[in-house]
């Protein structure tokens, strides 16, 4: 039991650092697209909740990855932002695959929200997988 008292300084801290990460990463994510997710969320829209579920998904999986595989919470902050960058490129390339993707996006195409999800969680996974140092 000592253990884990002592371990929960670290665990407040780390969990702090990532959800304030995910929170800001997916704030800049949402601003950088060519739509207003949450506004088209907010209004019914499935298949922007797809893609931006998957968006955080896909963000979240480096976040942890970082806390998990670093030994200082400075080095987890710029992995995380490391993995950030890298899930923006794959909204880009989800951008160049998908002919007129936010006018997809916005009709409510779910096919095309859920390649664009499967991307952007397959670059968290392999995201992740590379910061195993």
């Amino acid at each position: 039991m000592l253990t884990v008292v002592e371990g929960l300084p670290a665990f407040i801290a780390y969990f702090a650092l990532g959800a304030g990460l995910l929170a800001a990463f997916t704030f800049i994510y949402i601003r950088l697209t060519a739509h207003d997710e949450m506004a088209l969320v907010r209004s019914g829209n499935v298949a922007a909740a797809i893609m931006l579920a998957g968006a955080v998904i896909g963000l979240a999986l480096p976040i942890g990855a970082a806390i998990a595989n670093t030994q200082l919470i400075v080095a987890a902050a710029i992995w995380s932002l490391i993995g950030c960058l890298v899930q923006l490129g794959a909204y880009g390339v989800s951008r160049l695959i998908i002919d007129d993707q936010p006018g997809r996006i916005e009709r409510g195409e779910i096919s095309t929200a859920l390649l664009c999800g499967t991307i952007s969680v397959a670059a968290g996974i392999l995201n992740a997988a590379c910061m195993t140092y």
